[in-house]
């Protein structure tokens, strides 16, 4: 936007599927021209030009997501140390990690 970086995007193709990588704005134009939507909008006429069967958007902004039909997938995640005290630690730690969102469906 006038000669200046705003956002910018990343993705892998891999077997037929996209994999987002990295999607980055500068946070005083988004609430203005919906940069982050946008960028996910890319990604889907990026995936549908290339006739791409799969879209993995990453953890974050489930909600905004949501609003494209994207679907929650559970992961699951396994950390072990020798070190008993760090490994006390870490289950604590990790459930407080946990995030709940309102699943969304655009297509009903």
């Amino acid at each position: 936007m006038d000669d200046k970086l705003v956002a910018f995007m990343s993705y892998f193709i891999v077997d037929g599927k996209m994999e987002s990588h990295f999607v980055g704005y500068d946070a005083q134009y988004n609430n203005k021209y919906a940069i982050y939507h946008n960028l996910l909008a890319e990604h889907i006429s990026i995936a549908i030009e290339k006739k791409l069967s799969f879209i993995s958007y990453g953890r974050t902004a489930l909600e905004s997501k949501s609003n494209f039909g994207a679907k929650g997938v559970h992961l699951n995640s396994f950390v072990y140390s020798k070190n008993m005290l760090l490994q006390t630690l870490a289950q604590p730690l990790f459930n407080s990690m946990k995030t709940e969102f309102k699943d969304r469906h655009p297509f009903k």
